[in-house]
Parts: structure tokens; sequence; C-alpha cells
């Protein structure tokens, strides 16, 4: 009886090879660039041109890869420089390696290092993870303008984002120019000593609209309103200063009823002469009058 075989499968007659090319990626001309890339991104794949001008125009790259590739700005230009091989039965291309490019100057990759790098033009943005001493270098470059800038953005699905910055022991900043803080509503600084038993608290803050506000370990604040800054001690003194005067009084005392007490005393005065009990002359009692009048409104209207 014979026996009846099923196929299987076909085996490589051995004649016909993988082949391997290197070259770029390139852009298709008269497209919308930022629509292509986008739409490459989303099926993986890329067009792509060899060095010896071959031309694939539907080559798969692994999506954990994809990310990595530099796409040329236009037609004219040329991208990341990646190895593609070609299963020359089904002619199916894969990119199976992407080629290491230095960007104007940058540092030359090194052993036990991790960097992602993205740039345009000339625009770069680059993060490197360096095992062999521990660090983490961000650089950033917006463009070759007269003033460079780098931009840092920490944003999740809503657009905000909360950034938690957790340093156990010394954080040093050094800025050899000028530091400025764009905050659309609260800024805040709490300072405390981690090493100490104590649970009190020195505080920073600024509210736009609402003023800001001082308050030291030892309760003394100074705050700043619409109406004006107060400054008050822990034992009670205070200062507030506005537009219609200033006040300092302590919990038993207050300057202005001192010195308005000091003024009644020399208008009421009455003073010992050759003659006999007389008083001030009306000269000397205006003129008192007027420094009167002039320390009520150094103090304004208040007690």
């Amino acid at each position: 009886m014979e026996s009846k075989k099923r196929v299987i499968g076909r085996q490589n007659d051995g004649i016909k090879h993988l082949s391997s090319m290197d070259g770029w990626i390139i852009m298709p001309p008269d497209i919308d660039r930022i629509k292509y890339v986008n739409k490459c991104l989303q099926t993986g794949t890329i067009l792509f041109k060899s060095r010896d001008n071959q031309v694939e125009t539907y080559v798969i790259v692994n999506k954990g890869d994809i990310h990595n590739l530099r796409f040329p700005s236009d037609e004219t230009d040329a991208g990341s420089v990646v190895t593609v091989v070609k299963d020359p039965i089904y002619g199916i291309c894969k990119v199976v390696a992407i080629h290491q490019e230095n960007e104007g100057g940058q540092e030359i990759f090194e052993e036990n290092q991790f960097r992602i790098s993205k740039g345009r033009g000339d625009k770069l943005a680059e993060i490197d993870l360096k095992g062999n001493t521990g660090e983490i270098q961000v650089f950033s470059n917006t463009g070759s303008n007269t003033r460079l800038s780098s931009n840092l953005k920490f944003l999740n699905a809503l657009k905000r984002a909360q950034l938690n910055l957790e340093v156990q022991g010394n954080m040093n900043i050094v800025i050899d120019d000028t530091i400025s803080f764009d905050v659309q509503k609260k800024i805040e600084f709490l300072i405390n000593d981690s090493d100490s038993d104590s649970d009190k608290t020195a505080s920073f803050s600024y509210e736009y609209g609402r003023g800001f506000e001082v308050v030291d370990e030892f309760e003394n604040e100074i705050k700043t309103t619409d109406k004006g800054i107060r400054i008050k001690t822990k034992n009670g003194e205070e200062l507030f200063l506005d537009e219609s005067g200033f006040t300092f009084r302590t919990s038993k005392e207050d300057l202005k009823k001192i010195l308005n007490d000091l003024m009644q005393e020399l208008l009421s005065a009455i003073i010992t002469t050759p003659s006999g009990p007389g008083s001030f002359g009306p000269t000397t009692i205006g003129k008192i009058t007027q420094i009167q009048q002039r320390l009520n409104n150094l103090f304004g209207n208040g007690s």
C-alpha cells in the first residue's frame, strides 16, 4: 500500500539568499512632510534608497526602533543611515540596523551609555544615560538664533503635570546669568530641618492677586496685600505701611498715640516764667499744631 505524502512546505534550493544593502531614508516629492512622517510612524514603514540608487517603497521597521530614526527635511535631504535586508522570495524588506550619527560635534557614544537623540536642521534634543558615571545628561537646542534656549516640558495627558523632585542631601544650582520664573498662579517654598526633632517650618509663598507672605521658624511674618505691607514679630510688634501712612505698635504701645500724646502735652503745657505761669506763644502753638498734623498725615487715620 502506497503512503500518501503531504507537502507542508518548500525547502530553499540554496540558490536564493537574503540580500542586505546600506542606504538612507528618503522623502517622496511633493507631499506634506508632517502627514507623511506620521503615516510612517503609524504603519512602521519607510521609503529607502540604497547606495547604488535602488529604491524600496515599503520597508518595515520594528515599532520599537522607528522612533530612533531621523526623517529627511524634504525630498532633497537624506535621513538616517540604515541597513536593510530583502527576502528574495517574497520581496519583503526590513530594517535590521540603524547606524549612529554624530550630531554636530556632540559627545561620541561610549561604552555603557544609552542615548536618545532627535534632531532636525539646527534643532536638537538629546538625553544621555551614562552607566559608567551614574549621570543623566539632557541637551536641548531650539535653534541657531542670536539667543539659544533649551526647553524641558513635563506634561501628562491633560497637559498638566506634577513634578516631584526629592534630593537626599545637598542640591546645588549654579547660574551664571539670570534666573526667571513664569508661574501662572502660586509659588511656595517650605523649609525645615530634617535632622531636628522640631516640627517648625519656614515658608515663602506668592500668589498672584494676593501678594506674598514670609514666615520664619521663629513665627515672624512679612506679608503684602492690596492694602500695603505688614511686618509682625512673634511677640506682637507690628509695622504696617500703606498709601495712607504707617502704623507701628506693640502689644502695649502705639507709636502714633505716643507722639500725639506728646504734642497734646506741649500744646497744654504750663511754663514757669519770671512773671509767673504761662504757655507757649501763638507762633509756637501754631508750629506745634502743624507738626501734629504732619504726624497724623504720616501715620494715617488709623489708631
